[in-house]
């Protein structure tokens, strides 16, 4: 209900118009087989830092092996991307690699999407969030929080957040709802997700069972991703409903196959401006150096060029064979 009350306050006509062009050129594509643009992203992924305070197994942050240069979004990069496609845009993840807490001026971009009437959610581990700091993202507007939190014992829990706290990350939630309560709001929206792991898969029913009674509006659960292939095997649960892998490693895949849908409708912006192919584009790497201000880089020739290759199926970078969309 909450959160269908926030995308609710983002709509306006020009956001429906862009949405209505991003499935229109969508399906356009899907049946002339070459990529067919629209409209600029609705939706968009910003990374306010590259870096962590955990250090997780399969996150290339967080085991040291990402090589791209880390770093804090300036507030006036975020402002460019604002007067790039603020406009059109109705969705903001404020997350990518890293923890977004790690930014001191992450209250005021979240001010700055909602000042666009635009949704915003954030995804944290929590272990940095203090009263004050939830006092001040509630008062950003902000319209959703996910926490991740993967254990209901510190065992299960250090199996994949490293270096982190159980009764830490219960402790966020706890002061989220609390704070929130406390200003009579109606947001952020309380989210709990849990990477399903072989620690983990049998206690599923009381992590649930505890992030409501802390206080959250939902739990999640999400399949873990191997970004190195297939050497955390023994992280992968047992139970076959909670892989996203065949016995071989490879991602399993449904029936029919469609051209990834996000290369038309989200834009994945890392913390110094550069444009990503998507959110497993981890290296933001994939569409070369785009020099180009947002707007032209997403409708680029490099950027076609991978469309193109998603629409037949020939040519899709080696990222894709790891993605569960």
């Amino acid at each position: 209900m909450r959160r269908l009350l926030g995308i609710t306050k983002s709509i306006t006509p020009i956001r429906l118009l862009n949405l209505l062009g991003v499935y229109v050129g969508y399906g356009i594509s899907i049946l002339l087989r070459r990529p067919v643009v629209l409209s600029m992203p609705s939706f968009i992924s910003v990374e306010p830092v590259c870096g962590c305070n955990l250090a997780c197994p399969e996150c290339p942050v967080g085991t040291g092996e990402l090589r791209r240069e880390k770093g804090v979004m300036a507030v006036e990069t975020l402002v460019q991307i604002l007067d790039s496609i603020g406009k059109r845009a109705m969705w903001v993840n404020l997350f990518f690699q890293g923890e977004p807490l790690l930014n001191p001026n992450l209250p005021e971009m979240v001010s700055l999407f909602t000042g666009r009437k635009i949704f915003t959610s954030i995804s944290t581990n929590g272990l940095l969030l203090t009263s004050t700091i939830a006092e001040q993202l509630v008062g950003s507007g902000l319209k959703e929080v996910i926490f991740s939190i993967d254990g209901a014992s510190e065992e299960e829990y250090l199996a994949y957040r490293r270096g982190g706290s159980l009764q830490a990350a219960w402790d966020a939630v706890s002061i989220m709802a609390a704070v929130r309560k406390s200003k009579r709001a109606m947001f952020p929206r309380i989210v709990v997700q849990s990477l399903i792991t072989s620690a983990n898969e049998y206690s599923l029913s009381k992590i649930r069972s505890k992030a409501l009674k802390l206080g959250a509006d939902a739990v999640e659960f999400k399949t873990l991703h191997l970004h190195r292939g297939v050497d955390g095997e023994h992280l992968l649960p047992i139970n076959k409903r909670y892989l996203r892998y065949t016995a071989e490693g490879k991602k399993r895949k449904g029936f029919f196959r469609l051209p990834c849908f996000r290369l038309w409708s989200t834009a994945v912006i890392s913390w110094d401006g550069a444009l990503a192919l998507c959110c497993m584009d981890k290296e933001v790497e994939a569409l070369g150096d785009l020099s180009e201000d947002l707007p032209k880089s997403w409708r680029s020739p490099a950027f076609n060029k991978l469309r193109h290759a998603s629409l037949v199926g020939v040519g899709v970078p080696d990222i894709c064979n790891q993605c569960s969309l």
